[in-house]
């Protein structure tokens, strides 16, 4: 059985990068949880400035992007796992 992702909202990584308070995030990185839509990918990497935009290129290389898949479908599939970020 393939193990659950998290997929993760362009505020949950806006959140953390600008004052680190969503403790989740880091051991879903360590743990190679993460899961990204195309819109996040690109998103973070619009809103990042030139100096960051590079080592936030090379961080966002190391994840998985969805495709445009129903997030129904990846749930069903047991390939996502629903988890909401609440503040």
């Amino acid at each position: 059985m393939p193990v659950g992702r998290v997929l993760v909202d362009t505020s949950v990584f806006v959140d953390y990068f600008r004052d680190g308070r969503d403790s989740l995030l880091p051991s879903l990185v360590l743990n190679d949880e993460i899961t990204l839509s195309q819109v996040v990918r690109l998103e973070l990497i619009k809103a990042a400035g030139s100096a960051e935009r590079r080592v936030l290129q090379n961080f966002l290389e190391g994840l998985i992007v969805l495709e445009e898949l129903p997030p129904a479908l990846l749930v069903e599939k047991n390939l996502l796992l629903p988890l909401f970020f609440c503040r």
